[in-house]
């Protein structure tokens, strides 16, 4: 069982297939209605550009309407045209996802961090995927925090941010989508580790997106995870002389 958290870095499309209404851009958002849409179900693909200096080792394509069968190639350089003609990273990944779902996720974790500040993906539907265009609510390039897994006990939520007030004998009701959540702790991490790692991604990743994938294992990511941010206060405690245990609560964006 291993668990990721994994950061959001900015970047701009190079090239793409996409519908107007429903642009590749929308790919670096956090509002899930505004989507990408292809053209079609033949040709989907989009290239991004993350800054020259960034760094990752971990690509996900989040709340998309791939499903077991269809596939995704994965390609990277250091320009749009190499990424196609000489690419140093090639790799076809396989969906986990159910049919008639369009929650799914679809991830890459190359173990080395990369400098390649060019990603394309070209996306092939099985013939059993009824779609008529890709969709997908964001792209998720950056490096992920890793650990062995989250504990026995930890808090899956849904939460309903709706408003609702009585005023004279009725209800008003402001409604909102329903936000899921975890309520989790990690333990066993080792103080240098945390020392090195976990105190540098919480603190820069406050008020910004994350993607959360308890167990990258189970074949259940794409039910499991969460495209969210940390809410309230994290904390660590000291459980033995080299070892802490870290208690965070992360909500849907």
């Amino acid at each position: 069982m291993a668990t990721y958290l994994i950061n959001t870095l900015p970047f701009d499309i190079s090239e793409s297939d996409e519908q107007a209404t429903n642009p590749a851009s929308n790919l670096n958002n956090d509002f899930p209605n505004m989507v990408w849409k292809s053209n079609g179900r033949t040709g989907a693909h989009v290239n991004v550009r993350v800054d020259v200096d960034a760094e990752w080792d971990t690509v996900a394509l989040y709340d998309c309407n791939l499903q077991a069968g269809d596939t995704v190639r994965l390609r990277a350089a250091n320009s749009p045209a190499t990424t196609v003609s000489d690419p140093l990273i090639d790799q076809t990944l396989t969906v986990d996802g159910e049919t008639g779902e369009s929650g799914n996720l679809v991830f890459y974790h190359g173990g080395a961090i990369r400098g390649l500040n060019n990603v394309r993906l070209d996306i092939t539907f099985a013939a059993g995927n009824p779609a008529t265009e890709v969709q997908a609510s964001r792209l998720i390039v950056g490096i992920r925090l890793e650990a062995d897994g989250i504990d026995v006990g930890s808090d899956f939520n849904f939460e309903d941010p709706s408003r609702i007030e009585n005023y004279r004998g009725i209800q008003i009701v402001d409604a909102y989508d329903m936000k899921q959540s975890w309520k989790f702790s990690i333990s066993n991490v080792d103080s240098v580790d945390f020392v090195k790692n976990w105190r540098s991604f919480l603190r820069a990743n406050n008020g910004k997106t994350i993607l959360f994938i308890p167990d990258t294992v189970n074949g259940l990511h794409h039910q499991e995870s969460i495209l969210g941010r940390i809410q309230g206060q994290t904390n660590a405690g000291l459980v033995s002389s080299d070892t802490y245990r870290i208690n965070l609560y992360i909500r849907e964006a």
